[in-house]
């Protein structure tokens, strides 16, 4: 059997689910797998990630086959995956997702099949030291080969077959790019910072006081109006950083952010639109998720 595995990102749900994309896939059946669930914090449970998941997609035609939850950094719930595939009797799949879901990853763990061969690299890397691989294998295309890793979003730019272990023929699909997430806009070494790819979210708890504000690096604030303490979590990758301030200092440094914020760097700074406002009311019992 030929089927789809739709790869989500759980961190980043809208930015990565796109019901418009499921044309692509023609009449063959379609997975949800979400990925990366090992660098989700402890709390975060993969039966409540998926059950919400399966709530937020109810009503989509059309509709998932399945939905699993994955993991390939510490090999969480790989096992259930390979379960599905041979009950499924799925014979050939291919991995189709956004840029930096970790399609590549899932498929160097799921196939066996790992490193990629002098001359047989099919992904075009960013950043110092990047390059493409070259020979009759150097595109990719059509190529068995070894499914090529990096931090850095859109490696993958060219469909490639792998033959895994086990017999079962992956096809590796570029991550398509939707332009309306924030790692999309910025640079590539900006975008893989954002992307804590293979690292796990860092997390920090601030009580805030009226008039206090939190930095998230040199790209967002948020703000205290109320006139008591609020309280705000926050989960980002390990390179971003978080400062507490005052709320003045927090808009002059959107406006202005200082080296040590280190995001956005001094050229995606140009690229990106002024900052806005937005105000929230939040009641008694409610949370607020941004």
């Amino acid at each position: 059997a030929r089927a789809v595995f739709f790869i989500v990102d759980p961190f980043d749900f809208e930015g990565t689910w796109h019901p418009e994309w499921l044309p692509l896939f023609g009449k063959r059946p379609y997975y949800i797998l979400i990925n990366k669930i090992d660098l989700l914090p402890s709390v975060s449970k993969a039966d409540e990630i998926a059950a919400w998941v399966r709530q937020r997609v109810k009503g989509t035609v059309p509709a998932p086959t399945g939905i699993a939850t994955c993991g390939t950094i510490r090999a969480r719930d790989l096992d259930a995956v390979k379960v599905l595939i041979r009950e499924e009797k799925l014979e050939r799949i291919a991995l189709v997702g956004a840029t930096n879901v970790g399609k590549s990853s899932l498929l160097q763990v799921l196939s066996g099949v790992t490193g990629t061969a002098p001359g047989q690299g099919y992904g075009y890397g960013h950043g110092k030291g990047a390059g493409h691989g070259q020979g009759a294998a150097g595109h990719g295309q059509n190529a068995s080969t070894a499914p090529l890793v990096s931090h850095f979003p859109g490696t993958t730019q060219y469909t490639v077959t792998v033959t895994g272990k086990d017999g079962i023929n992956w096809i590796d699909t570029p991550g398509i790019a939707p332009g309306d997430r924030l790692s999309d806009l910025v640079c590539p070494d900006c975008g893989a910072e954002l992307a804590f790819a293979g690292k796990k979210l860092q997390a920090r708890l601030y009580h805030l006081e009226p008039g206090q504000a939190v930095t998230f690096a040199g790209l967002a604030a948020f703000t205290n109006q109320a006139a008591e303490v609020r309280t705000l979590l926050c989960y980002a990758g390990r390179e971003v950083v978080f400062h507490r301030t005052s709320s003045d200092r927090a808009a002059t440094f959107l406006q202005n952010p200082p080296d040590w914020l280190a995001l956005p760097c001094a050229a995606c700074r140009t690229k990106l639109a002024a900052p806005i406002t937005q105000t929230y009311q939040i009641k008694d019992g409610e949370d607020l998720a941004v």
